[in-house]
């Protein structure tokens, strides 16, 4: 049966910014980056328009994920401690995300810190584990995490097609891959993920703002890929 031409989708929040928000963190559930029955809990405590109850709700949400993840990982269940570690960075990211009104709330850097903890705890549970490192350009370094797919017997090392992944305006490098780092590893891709300035990271250990030439960033980054000749196809170098 066809829609009503006036229905429209049951909201999460009656605020339409907190909607979206609670929507773009549900849709990581596809790929390790929520758990959908987290996520609706946690938007029934959240009141519409009201900062603190939304960065509290994701923040309790977080901690207890995390304490969770830590207690699976104890209990040798890898796969299980991974994603409630990558869940518990995204909640990280959701309570952080609407307390930057206030530059000086220390929550902010805190925050952060607990989801670059919970995500690097993630990445640690990979076959093989993903790799933080440093691309430097010339005014700035450009922080980036490098993926590749779980190998089969002889295929530890060979070349392979290769996504280059950026988030958009001060979007984490974190979340994409949720987006599509996860299905692109799936396919047998390889995947570097970075950020450059204005981006969380860069912003805050750096102290840099968005630039308008970004090739600056991008071609540092590229040049990086393309010299990883033993595990690139540097035919079949993508960007996203």
């Amino acid at each position: 049966m066809a829609a009503n031409a006036s229905s429209k989708l049951l909201p999460l929040n009656e605020d339409p910014l907190f909607d979206f928000s609670i929507l773009r963190a549900l849709s990581l559930s596809v790929y390790d980056g929520a758990d959908v029955a987290e996520m609706l809990t946690a938007a029934r405590g959240i009141i519409p328009g009201d900062f603190e109850s939304f960065a509290g709700a994701f923040g309790r949400l977080a901690h207890a994920v995390y304490d969770r993840a830590a207690a699976v990982a104890g209990s040798g269940l890898p796969f299980s401690a991974r994603t409630a570690f990558f869940s518990a960075a995204t909640y990280f990211r959701c309570a952080d995300f609407f307390l930057h009104g206030d530059p000086a709330d220390p929550r902010l850097v805190d925050l952060w810190n607990r989801q670059t903890d919970a995500f690097d705890r993630g990445l640690a549970l990979l076959n093989p584990p993903g790799q933080r490192l440093t691309i430097h350009a010339p005014e700035f370094d450009i922080p980036a995490i490098w993926l590749t797919p779980t190998p089969k017997r002889g295929d530890e090392e060979r070349q392979r097609p290769t996504l280059v992944v950026g988030n958009g305006y001060d979007g984490a490098q974190e979340e994409m891959y949720h987006v599509i780092g996860l299905a692109a590893l799936e396919r047998g891709y390889n995947v570097l993920s970075y950020e450059g300035p204005g981006q969380p990271t860069v912003r805050r250990q750096q102290g840099l703002g968005f630039i308008p030439d970004w090739e600056r960033v991008v071609g540092p980054v590229m040049d990086h890929v393309l010299r990883q000749t033993a595990r690139v196809d540097a035919s079949a170098v993508g960007e996203f």
